[in-house]
């Protein structure tokens, strides 16, 4: 296999390789290193498992489909969060629907050149760091909710509902002018300038 020397732009990523067979292994440590990547490879899921039980890296999962056999991908993406990518001996497409429904990132049929898997590591990477950078943002958000106070978390569900103040009031049994105090702290603490900021922010945290 052809290797490009990737761009600089995601730093140090790994990328796990899940191959029973060891000259598959080494071949595909040589591709990526060349590449610039880390390179982790194992015998069997069991091993991936136990080595990486909390897995926090930034990389992707390459993993040759015989080890887990057709139907079995989700063991594997319950596991990890990285993004899965599949390398099978099998060209039927009802085998490569059911590994993407499952999560798989991509699936590939052997014989993979190499320029064309370490474009999808790549994108696989993209989308690991997109997916970072979205849960560290709702982490976030979700530290500034847990700063309300029980009542200001009642007023910033129901303004995120899209109810008035006035109704907000009717609802929790309180003043108008209570209700637009409550908002004002919502919004300071939440660190918002606008009902859309807010209603943005604390749905992302909520699918967190």
């Amino acid at each position: 296999m052809n290797a490009q020397p990737r761009s600089n732009s995601i730093a140090l990523p790994t990328v796990f390789f899940i191959e029973e067979d060891q000259e598959a292994r080494s071949l595909m440590e040589q591709l990526m290193a060349t590449a610039g990547y880390r390179v982790q490879s194992y015998s069997s899921t069991n091993d991936f498992a136990r080595q990486n039980g909390n897995l926090t890296h930034h990389g992707c999962v390459i993993l040759g489909l015989k080890v887990l056999g057709v139907g079995k991908e989700p063991l594997l993406t319950r596991q990890t969060n990285l993004p899965l990518i599949i390398i099978s001996e099998s060209p039927d497409v009802r085998v490569a629907v059911q590994a993407i429904k499952s999560g798989a990132f991509d699936y590939l049929v052997k014989p993979v050149e190499g320029n064309e898997l370490l474009k999808v590591v790549e994108q696989a990477i993209m989308r690991c760091a997109c997916e970072d950078t979205r849960r560290a943002a709702a982490e976030a958000v979700t530290a500034r909710i847990n700063t309300l106070t029980f009542r200001e978390r009642q007023v910033m569900l129901l303004v995120v509902e899209g109810l008035p103040n006035k109704l907000i009031a009717d609802k929790l049994g309180t003043a108008e002018k209570t209700v637009k105090v409550h908002r004002g702290r919502v919004m300071r603490k939440m660190e918002v300038h606008s009902i859309a900021q807010l209603v943005h922010d604390v749905e992302h945290a909520l699918v967190l």
